[in-house]
């Protein structure tokens, strides 16, 4: 048996109170104050505090007196003010977030809520007093164009077209009088009260879902409601998303690959691990840290002045410009290789001239790529405990996905597009929902980590029983959401960050799904960004709204009851997996899909999602273990997936659902806990889980599917899963140089394979790939059946 370990399953935080597990979750009886790197910051928290200036009389005052002149207040205090007021208007309620939230109109406002709740009602009132009973004037909402978002490195959703274009739509998703009449009369005074109620029903500090740590979080459903009022008021401290437009970024050249190949100086194996599943360096900052200079230079304060400690790089560092100094690399180039640590340099030099930094720039250059990781962070200072003299840091938050709505609720034209008006609809139906009637149930939020890259080799597997290809059962008409079967793994296609555009502009698959299911947004208060090797299993989540359309054209319809049942936890028995594909939305890098690297990250990345994982495929989520045997299901859930990563990330269609059927053949094979199940419980169990797959109106897709897995099921020869892989990295056409320049025309991938796997009589009729002439070949040719548009 391998001594390797794939999945160590971490730590499960329940953060309620389960009567039926006695006491175990050892939740206090008081609001327990956290104010750290490791928690979620919340607005009851003594810490959270304001400083405004005390009136003078002194028009200047002095830099010596400065702290005298200024006093901090508890914004708790000012969120209690402001919501225990009435509201009765939407100026009012701009007034009271205002009172928590700085900044001016052109950097936040609620124009977009603004228009959601009084244009369509202003209207009709404008229209029935009116005479002539003349038609709707209001002008063309803005529409988003179709696609999907992509998230910068503020975290902040963008579109892939630079222009939104106008059409005229119903105002159906926009409020009526009644019913903006009812929001401020009744739902909006249970938001605010059920938002006040955060100190007394979220008493335990709320930890982080961090990268690279296995771990889980379980919260009530009650306890979720209350967040989510309260990233409705926007109280959550340094949570928002700026909404200034941003530069437009230069676009990077993918051949330059200076700094795939970067080495790095971190002295741990977590975080090298976490290095080894990274593609390449364009994804900006990481969310762990604070922004780090690239060239390694490092500042403290001494005794009041601001000194360099490698001050000769000055002259190289380019202005207002910040770089992920960790950088991305390739699957396994770096797999557990670390970089040799020196001790930092503790001396402190004078500031060198502009000429002597360029005379030694070669030097400082080479020293700075192998700086320890300590040296660098060095920017992050910390409090001396014999402190005389030295300035005290100041905390910044570990960058988070945004979690208060005001980036849902911000619009530089002031009105709301139909998109984020049906989005709206949906929350505030939550709101109305969970307030006339609050459901007792929990959900598990469980960050899954792949410890050690995974290469489709039978060696590698724990499990002893008889491999098979699962089979795969093909649904062409339903959504996912839908149909799915009860107890099916039901699959995200995530963004990195999770939820996406949710909060923004975006209303795809994962967009849509986090609106219709509210208690998935709470899940961007303490993930992190996901990584490579990371996937997040959602257990509980509850379904309140119907919906139509996708897209531009997504609309709340109508109310949903959700009858699925609970488990020992009380958890709804719908399991929800977010893992995120790498976007190819450039024409001239989609075929970098069929590159063994990006293959092999697929893999892994399904792998970290489909793993049947202890603490959600467990009744009591692993917190009675003496009960965890009769407990666990007997038989591995179904995978509920489609089209994976295509459409606007520009995905292959049949090479993603490849990739799936392969991860889910043999996704219970790496982990020794799963494989003693299936030879104790059952020795013929199979080490996958079985695919329900939709492919949302693609009927020759389906067709497609079924025949080629009929076609390797009934085979006489059996073929491992890397024999798969060597037909897939030999599919496309490459140049003399080993390039990828385009793919057959005439044959498709799974005809292909077919052909190269069993070479009957019957497969005569399929052409070998051509000879790979470039000239012959353009990528609108080969592309244009299989790639989503």
């Amino acid at each position: 048996m391998p001594a390797t370990e794939y999945f160590i399953t971490g730590f499960h935080h329940v953060l309620c109170e389960i009567p039926s597990l006695n006491n175990k979750c050892d939740i206090p009886q008081e609001y327990e104050d956290c104010w750290d790197q490791d928690h979620v910051r919340l607005a009851c928290s003594s810490r959270f505090c304001k400083v405004r200036p005390v009136s003078s009389e002194d028009d200047v005052i002095h830099l010596s007196r400065l702290h005298e002149s200024t006093q901090e207040f508890s914004t708790w205090s000012s969120v209690v003010q402001g919501l225990t007021s009435p509201i009765h208007t939407t100026q009012d309620l701009a007034t009271v977030m205002l009172q928590w939230n700085e900044g001016d109109s052109a950097s936040w406002n609620i124009s977009a809520l603004e228009d959601f709740l009084d244009s369509r009602a202003t209207t009709e009132v404008a229209a029935a007093l009116s005479l002539s009973g003349s038609a709707n004037t209001t002008p063309p909402r803005m529409v988003e164009p179709d696609g999907d978002m992509r998230m910068n490195e503020d975290n902040k959703a963008t579109s892939n077209c630079d222009y939104y274009h106008t059409q005229v739509l119903t105002d159906a998703q926009f409020l009526s009088p009644t019913e903006r009449d009812r929001f401020f009369k009744v739902v909006l005074p249970k938001i605010q009260e059920l938002a006040l109620r955060l100190p007394e029903l979220v008493r335990k500090p709320i930890p982080f879902l961090k990268q690279q740590q296995d771990s889980a979080v379980t919260l009530s459903q009650e306890q979720i409601a209350c967040l989510l009022a309260n990233a409705f008021f926007c109280t959550f401290p340094c949570r928002n998303v700026p909404n200034r437009a941003l530069p437009k970024r230069k676009k990077r050249s993918y051949d330059d690959k200076s700094e795939v190949n970067r080495s790095f100086g971190s002295t741990s194996a977590t975080t090298s691990a976490s290095r080894a599943f990274s593609v390449d360096d364009r994804d900006g900052r990481t969310l762990e840290e604070t922004p780090r200079d690239p060239y390694g230079a490092a500042t403290k304060y001494v005794r009041g002045n601001h000194i360099k400690l490698d001050s000769t790089v000055d002259a190289l560092r380019p202005k207002a410009r910040f770089k992920n100094a960790q950088g991305q690399i390739s699957l396994f180039a770096y797999f557990n290789k670390q970089e040799p640590t020196t001790a930092p340099d503790e001396s402190v030099s004078p500031r060198l001239s502009l000429a002597e930094g360029n005379r030694e720039r070669h030097q400082h250059q080479s020293a700075s790529k192998s700086a320890p990781e300590n040296e660098r962070e060095s920017m992050n200072y910390s409090k001396d405990e014999g402190g005389e003299g030295i300035r005290p840091p100041k905390t910044t938050l570990p960058r988070y996905p945004s979690i208060n709505f005001s980036s849902l609720f911000y619009s530089e034209e002031g009105t709301c597009t139909s998109t984020n008006a049906a989005k709206l609809r949906c929350l505030l139906h939550y709101f109305d929902r969970v307030t006339t009637s609050m459901p007792d149930g929990a959900v598990t939020f469980h960050r899954q980590v792949l410890k050690t890259p995974v290469t489709l080799t039978a060696a590698e597997r724990d499990a002893t029983g008889d491999f098979r290809y699962v089979n795969v059962k093909v649904d062409i008409d339903n959504p996912l959401e839908d149909d799915a079967p009860l107890g099916a793994l039901q699959l995200d296609f995530a963004n990195k960050v999770i939820g996406g555009g949710v909060l923004d502009r975006g209303a795809v698959q994962e967009e849509i799904r986090f609106v219709i299911c509210p208690e998935l947004i709470i899940s961007r208060l303490f993930t992190q960004q996901l990584q490579d090797n990371e996937a997040l299993l959602i257990k509980g989540a509850e379904r309140f709204s119907n919906y139509n359309g996708y897209a531009r054209t997504f609309e709340w319809h109508s109310d949903h009851v959700d009858t699925t049942p609970r488990d020992k936890l009380g958890r709804r028995r719908t399991e929800i997996c977010a893992i995120d594909a790498l976007p190819f939305k450039f024409k001239d890098r989609r075929l970098e899909q069929f590159g063994e690297e990006y293959l092999m990250r697929e893999i892994n990345k399904a792998l970290a999602g489909f793993r049947l994982s202890p603490i959600t495929n467990s009744e009591w989520g692993m917190l009675r273990p003496e009960q965890e045997e009769s407990s666990r299901l007997q038989v591995a859930s179904l995978i509920a997936t489609g089209n994976w990563g295509c459409g606007a990330f520009g995905g292959h269609l049949q090479l993603k659902f490849l990739i799936q059927w392969m991860a889910a053949s043999v996704c219970a094979g790496y982990t020794r806990d799963d494989a003693a199940s299936n030879s104790t419980k059952n020795k013929k169990m199979s080490m996958g889980r079985d695919l329900i797959y939709y492919t949302y109106g693609l009927d020759e897709l389906g067709v497609e599917i079924e025949d080629f897995v009929k076609t390797m099921q009934t085979t006489t020869q059996f073929y491992e899963p890397e024999r798969i892989m060597e037909m897939i990295l030999q599919y496309p056409i490459k140049s003399s140089r080993g390039r990828i320049i385009s793919l057959p025309e005439k044959q498709s991938l799974f005809e292909y394979i077919m052909n190269a796997l069993d070479p009957s009589p019957s497969n005569d009729s399929l052409e070998s790939p051509p000879l790979p002439v470039a000239s012959t070949l353009s990528f609108e040719t080969c592309t244009s059946s299989y790639f989503q548009s």
